[in-house]
């Protein structure tokens, strides 16, 4: 437990920060709330090493981490915030009565959920496995360990909902929440028994695309999801057919993993990271616009002030994460290169 608190804190903190700061959920100001280190930091932070510990012990891969990741966003936004059923949650907009039906707003839901599985746990997970490449594949928490996440996550979900209850003075429907509940739970089920499929001998030699289409793939399926998720609420678009667009961008980028993965070390992390790049950098330029759009026009303020400069620290970091993935890509095939010829 010891040598792996390094990569445990950097999961803990780096979930909240690209769930909320770098999507520009949370701007900076808010990180100056209280409320934020007591309620948001623990609730991201305890759910993606959860999810990550799970996944690992189970030897579930990335479907696991998708499917509990996905259960972590019925968590936060069913069961503790329940934006999927408060028409009066605050960034819902035009989503709050937009594909709404037996008291649950479901554009908002199929997206948070998707939107969740995808940058608050599986993307800072693989971040973070970057970052700490010796301890990928090994299980971080113990008794101890496991106590302390559990609880933070209990806590802050409990916490946080009766802070929510209060705040708008509401209770949820009895029937849907319940439902979020079993749905968590059938996701919990899949996902425990989630096992990655593994490389064909046949596609091995066969070549992946470069890294830069990982990258425009990923950067192009982030721009598809959110303008169905924002853009269409706004309009008379049927409902279901925004559901099956959010679903059909997230079905490709995992059957373009699924592939990618069966061709066995040619995915390198090279590869994950730019696809991971590409949809971090829909943020990245939508930093300045979420800044500008925020402006107070009386006192020229923005309440969204400091999303540039997040924008351009998050390139900054990826750029030089980058640079280091690609160097030990470098060495380690050289290395390969040296024993072959060493043994011949």
């Amino acid at each position: 437990m010891q040598k792996h608190i390094l990569p445990t804190l950097s999961l803990f903190l780096l979930a909240p920060v690209i769930g909320e700061l770098v999507s520009g959920s949370a701007p900076p100001s808010e990180w100056q709330a209280l409320t934020t280190w007591l309620f948001l930091v623990p609730l991201y932070g305890a759910g993606a090493v959860l999810a990550r510990e799970l996944a690992v012990r189970w030897k579930s891969g990335w479907l696991g981490v998708l499917l509990l990741g996905a259960a972590y966003g019925i968590l936060e936004e069913g069961i503790d915030v329940m934006s999927f059923f408060n028409t009066a949650w605050p960034d819902l907009g035009a989503a709050a009565a937009y594909g709404r039906w037996a008291d649950v707003s479901w554009v908002w839901t199929v997206h948070l959920t998707v939107y969740h599985a995808a940058f608050s746990i599986a993307i800072p997970i693989l971040l973070v496995h970057l970052i700490f490449p010796k301890s990928r594949g090994e299980a971080w928490l113990g008794c101890f360990g496991w106590a302390c996440i559990a609880g933070l996550l209990g806590a802050s979900v409990v916490g946080g909902n009766l802070f929510f209850r209060a705040a708008f003075t509401y209770s949820p429907p009895p029937l849907p929440y319940l439902g979020s509940v079993l749905a968590i739970a059938v996701l919990i089920f899949f996902a425990r028994r989630a096992h990655p499929s593994a490389p064909v001998p046949a596609l091995q030699e066969k070549p992946l695309p470069h890294p830069v289409f990982y990258g425009l793939a990923g950067f192009g399926a982030t721009v598809a999801f959110f303008y169905s998720g924002w853009a269409l609420p706004e309009t008379n678009f049927p409902p279901v057919l925004t559901i099956l667009i959010v679903l059909a961008v997230a079905a490709g980028i995992f059957l373009l993993l699924a592939a990618s993965y069966r061709r066995g070390r040619q995915f390198t992390d090279t590869r994950k990271l730019a696809l991971a790049f590409g949809g971090l950098m829909f943020f990245i330029l939508f930093a300045p616009i979420t800044e500008a759009s925020a402006v107070n026009g009386k006192t020229g303020v923005s309440a969204a002030a400091g999303m540039t400069c997040v924008g351009i620290i998050t390139l900054l970091a990826m750029v030089l994460l980058s640079a280091a993935v690609w160097r030990g890509e470098r060495q380690a095939a050289k290395a390969r290169l040296s024993d072959t010829f060493e043994r011949n």
